[in-house]
């Protein structure tokens, strides 16, 4: 291990990376002012110590508090002022109305179901008689008809301004798009119809761009031509050049349950391969000493090479910088600290960007490549190896196992899974995804040959086909993923205590550590104890926020039964999340029931009777419902129902006056199945009579603890 002091830059990306957590979490800016100050008292404070002989001052880390509040401040400032919505010249600070907007593509359309998304930077926006420029990013989509399809990359297009802010999540547990799109500094979208745009002028946008993008989509026709199965065409767009729009969801979740989805994604994995074979390729240049920075050079040119092929996406340009450093640092500094080394690409990918913090990518790379660093030295001595094969698969054995290692604490907060099989996958998969890296490469190149390109392809086609049968294989075994429920943001940072104390306890042999480590390991059982415990004894009634469809969940213990329409039931994406959701909170048993109002059924969970439905009324425990979809009768009840709930929902034609001269209920709720304008009418209705409303749509899912 090498001393704090030998990494000056991990001392600096800690406190910097810190104050960009702290703006892109809570969007708290410290005052410019206060960095000034720090920064001029800690060089006062640096002078006064200096001369000041009394021991007890000169031992005291004043100096190194002051410097590291000071890198906190700047990265906060970085952030704050890296975020084009904080600028006087957003256009969401616009206070138009009507008008257009001028906006530049800063990236080719990718094509939807029904439509043509594009990212913009929003340029002009003019009013009735006046036209002023601004700044931001938006995300366009275009109703799919011919002109739209012509589209590219830096075309200049005029539009109607009607954008609008990204929504947030309206379901529990739903990703957050728009904290995700937040972080991109991307805050509105807007849905163009065909015919309400125009294009103004073309090829507006960076030469340089252009030519990426070109080179991008060149080697993407190459993989369309020569490779005949659609899955390993969309497979290898994806491992090569980082295109996954064409890929099913079915092979992408396999890739995750197999724990090799890393390799869909062009970043860290490929960037290192292509290191490791550009390395092999000018091996001969380390033979003269003069060579070897020329071999740095070189390596360093072909690794952005093919970044710019790729399109210079977030994920390559991270890659490159990391293993340009490593390349340079390796053959130009022999004592280059390889820790420092990583923290220098970090220190400066987040001065470019302080938001790509917030990846997810970025913190598993960092992780997966720290972790490689720091494990891998120690792990190629608990075997000992007499065959070149034997080496090659011990290296990617122990590269997995530390990335693995590394990454854990991350995959379980955000994916909530573990891929058991991780590393039988990834010691075929790795070696495998290289050569088909490589080939994709040369078929990209060799394409005008023709002949030469229809045997590379059809080759391509076999290998790819058997990582994808392997893959599929992996993942269709019963246990090759582990789901969790619940996994916070403080058990994973105390997994991720576990690991790093244990470390130290292997390096150093002290016990400190290994109690310490029990420590944070009881904590952290207790914690997820709790947590189930909680979950085995509460029970829930959730109407979920669906537009254009009606669904009521009620949850006891580890059991659901989910009343929904059948679009709901139909809907991949949907149920995706309606399972992901249930099993986070610890629902293993979730029964789909399709609406009935002319039938009485009578649920049991755990055994016992706990809902009953009659027509449209529900009771669950001592919670009362009524789910109103027809217009009411017309006759008066002599006396009003008393319900702690109604439902609404189908759009029924009656009024809120009708309703409360039958029922007597503590909370409305407008579910997603109703139109926008009869909605609108209830909730003036509703609210001039003060009951309680609650609109899905409007105010998110509706969900009651019992």
């Amino acid at each position: 291990m090498h001393s704090y002091g030998a990494v000056p830059f991990v001392r600096i990306v800690i406190p910097f990376a810190a104050g960009i957590l702290i703006y892109a979490l809570w969007q708290i800016h410290v005052s410019p002012l206060l960095l000034v100050i720090t920064l001029a008292f800690t060089i006062i404070l640096q002078r006064y110590l200096k001369s000041n002989s009394r021991r007890l001052f000169r031992n005291l880390p004043w100096i190194g508090v002051g410097l590291n509040l000071c890198l906190l401040f700047t990265g906060n400032q970085f952030a704050y002022f890296k975020a084009d919505i904080n600028r006087a010249d957003h256009f969401l600070r616009d206070s138009s109305e009507h008008g257009n907007a001028i906006v530049t593509l800063l990236e080719p359309p990718v094509e939807k179901d029904h439509s043509y998304k594009a990212l913009v930077s929003v340029m002009y926006i003019s009013g009735d008689d006046s036209s002023s420029s601004v700044r931001g990013r938006a995300i366009i989509y275009f109703s799919k008809d011919t002109a739209a399809s012509h589209l590219r990359y830096g075309d200049m297009v005029m539009i109607p301004h009607r954008f609008t802010a990204v929504a947030p999540p309206l379901n529990p547990d739903e990703f957050d798009y728009r904290k995700y799109l937040w972080f991109q500094e991307i805050y509105a979208t807007e849905f163009v119809k065909s015919g309400d745009w125009i294009k103004i002028r073309a090829k507006q946008g960076n030469r340089l761009l252009t030519l990426s993008f070109w080179l991008r989509d060149k080697c993407r026709q190459a993989f369309q031509k020569y490779i005949p199965a659609d899955r390993e065409e969309a497979v290898m767009e994806a491992l090569v050049v980082g295109y996954r729009d064409g890929m099913s969801q079915e092979v992408q979740q396999a890739y995750a349950n197999a724990g090799v989805v890393h390799i869909l994604a062009v970043s860290g994995l490929h960037v290192g391969i292509l290191y490791l074979v550009f390395d092999r390729m000018l091996f001969f240049m380390r033979r003269r000493k003069n060579w070897k920075r020329w071999q740095s050079f070189f390596i360093v040119v072909l690794i952005w090479l093919f970044a710019f092929v790729t399109g210079l996406s977030g994920s390559v340009i991270r890659a490159a910088t990391m293993f340009s450093l490593i390349a340079l640092g390796k053959n130009w500094n022999r004592s280059a600290n390889s820790f420092n080394t990583i923290a220098a690409s970090a220190f400066l990918i987040l001065l470019w960007n302080p938001f790509l913090l917030m990846d997810v990518g970025f913190q598993l790379s960092y992780a997966a490549v720290i972790s490689i660093s720091a494990f891998v030295p120690y792990m190629n001595w608990w075997m000992t190896r007499e065959t070149r094969l034997g080496d090659s698969l011990w290296r990617t054995t122990s590269m997995s196992l530390a990335a693995q290692t590394g990454t854990l604490p991350l995959t379980l907060f955000y994916f909530k899974q573990f891929p058991v099989l991780f590393l039988l996958a990834n010691i075929i998969v790795i070696p495998l995804s290289g050569v088909l890296l490589v080939g994709g490469m040369a078929l990209a190149i060799f394409q005008w040959t023709g002949l030469l390109a229809a045997y590379l392809g059809i080759a391509i086609a076999k290998l790819c086909w058997l990582m994808n049968a392997f893959i599929l294989f992996i993942s269709a075994i019963p246990v090759s993923v582990i789901h969790l429920g619940s996994f916070t943001w403080w058990e994973a940072a105390l997994l991720l205590a576990v690991i790093a104390l244990l470390t130290q306890y292997f390096l150093y042999h002290r016990r400190v550590y290994f109690y310490s480590s029990l420590v944070c390991l009881c904590i952290l059982c207790i914690s997820s104890s709790v947590t189930r415990i909680v979950q085995q004894i509460s029970s829930h009634v959730t109407v979920y926020a669906f537009r254009g469809s009606s669904s009521l969940e009620l949850n006891n213990s580890v059991n659901g039964l989910l009343l929904t329409d059948s679009s709901v039931i139909a809907d991949m994406w949907r149920m995706k999340y309606l399972r992901q959701h249930n099993q986070w909170n610890g629902i293993s048993n979730l029964a789909l029931v399709g609406w009935s109002n002319d039938q009485s059924k009578e649920f049991q969970f755990n055994g016992r009777s706990s809902f009953f439905t009659d027509g449209p009324y529900f009771q669950f425990k001592d919670y009362r419902i009524a789910r109103i979809t027809r217009p009411l009768p017309t006759h008066i009840a002599s006396r009003r129902l008393k319900l702690d709930a109604v439902i609404i929902s189908g759009n029924p034609d009656i009024t809120m006056s009708q309703l409360l001269k039958c029922y007597d209920p503590a909370q409305i709720i407008l579910d997603g199945s109703n139109k926008f304008y009869r909605t609108k009418k209830w909730i003036h209705e509703l609210d001039t009579l003060r009951i309680p409303c609650h609109d899905v749509m409007k105010d998110g899912a509706w969900l009651v603890d019992l």
